[in-house]
């Protein structure tokens, strides 16, 4: 066989392969077209999604106030070495003074209380409203069904 004639037959093997490629291309395309129709996928890909959109929200908020108390710790401890120097030299010069104050300093960090989103009416943003509110609000033992029914008609 020569040259010529082996490369007409690659050549006519590739014309095969790639008509072959592309009908199982254009058949597996049409199949998957077929599935995504008849299957709720895509709902619950926008349900994911909500959902992913409500944790950052959340992280979001959560990540606020950390770095608020960070803040807050930050200055506490500047303000309790302050104190802390100047009442070691005082304690140097007045011995019978107590370390107690010091150490009441560090526990009046007071935080910002969290501020409710105000709800829009908008429904895809209700599920982060409610769990935001469900979090602060609900589940919070301190406050009576009273005060968690104010704040619920306050947002």
């Amino acid at each position: 066989m020569s040259s010529i004639e082996e490369n007409n037959r690659l050549f006519s093997q590739l014309v095969i392969a790639e008509a072959t490629s592309s009908a199982t291309v254009k058949k597996e395309h049409a199949e998957y077209e077929t599935f995504i129709e008849n299957h709720p996928y895509p709902d619950k890909l926008i349900i994911a999604q909500d959902k992913v959109a409500e944790i950052e929200v959340l992280m979001g908020a959560y990540q606020s106030l950390i770095d608020n108390l960070n803040k807050k710790i930050d200055l506490a401890s500047q303000r309790l070495r302050r104190r802390s120097t100047s009442s070691s030299s005082q304690r140097s010069s007045n011995p019978s003074h107590s370390s107690s104050q010091g150490e009441r300093a560090s526990h009046s960090i007071k935080v910002k209380p969290l501020e409710m989103p105000k709800f829009t009416g908008i429904r895809r943003e209700f599920p982060q409203f409610h769990n935001l509110f469900t979090i602060a609000i609900i589940n919070n033992p301190k406050l009576t069904e009273a005060e968690k029914h104010v704040h619920l008609v306050d947002c």
